[in-house]
């Protein structure tokens, strides 16, 4: 009996002695998580384009990059920005290449001209990449004469009558736009205005976002 009770008053003194320490700790625990960032993904989806793209290859190159660091990222091809904003904003992907102009501000701005596919979204941009000058997928090209003829400083044919790009800035992102428009291929890409101070280019970004 003496010996039980010697127990219970030890574990007295223990406990008396110890919750202080338990309570310092927990509370610097809660006021740690507090400001310690959680772990990165170790898995990450990201929506580029089609596979004939160069969209779709900056995330491949993207992918083996992460994967040395233990990331996977998934590739997935969509129809273009347009696609890669919805789901981005559904959820469906974590990442996505979309060319400026498709989206307005959170505020429902639609862009400095207005225009209307420039739609509202709460997401931001982490950034611009890169200037993307147009493109032809040349082995699918028609010969349907419709880019030559709209710009012909910057399109011409090859020795198989197939279009190829000789300067990407002999016109306006326009042109350009209008070319990808008229292709009936679909293989010509106007990929991103060379000249910023062009008028219009808000609207015309998101009629070429569903070429590029």
């Amino acid at each position: 009996m003496e010996r039980l009770r010697a127990k219970l008053v030890a574990l007295r003194y223990l406990l008396a002695t110890a919750w202080p320490i338990m309570l310092i700790t927990v509370i610097g625990l809660a006021v740690a998580y507090q400001f310690v960032a959680p772990e990165p993904p170790r898995h990450l989806v990201i929506s580029t384009g089609g596979e004939s793209g160069a969209y779709y290859a900056y995330a491949k190159r993207y992918a083996t990059l992460l994967a040395a660091k233990g990331i996977t990222l998934d590739v997935r091809t969509s129809a273009g920005s347009r696609q890669n904003l919805e789901r981005v904003e559904k959820g469906e992907a974590d990442v996505g290449f979309v060319q400026g102009g498709i989206a307005g501000s959170q505020d429902g701005d639609a862009g400095d001209n207005g225009d209307a596919d420039a739609r509202p979204t709460p997401l931001r941009s982490l950034g611009s990449v890169a200037y993307e000058p147009v493109w032809v997928e040349t082995p699918e090209c028609s010969a349907c004469d419709e880019c030559t003829t709209l710009a012909p400083s910057v399109f011409a044919y090859n020795d198989q009558r197939k279009a190829v790009v000789t300067n990407p800035k002999g016109a306006s992102f326009a042109d350009l736009v209008r070319a990808a428009e008229k292709c009936t291929a679909g293989c010509l890409h106007p990929g991103t205005p060379w000249n910023p101070a062009e008028p219009g280019l808000d609207g015309l970004q998101a009629r070429a976002a569903k070429f590029n």
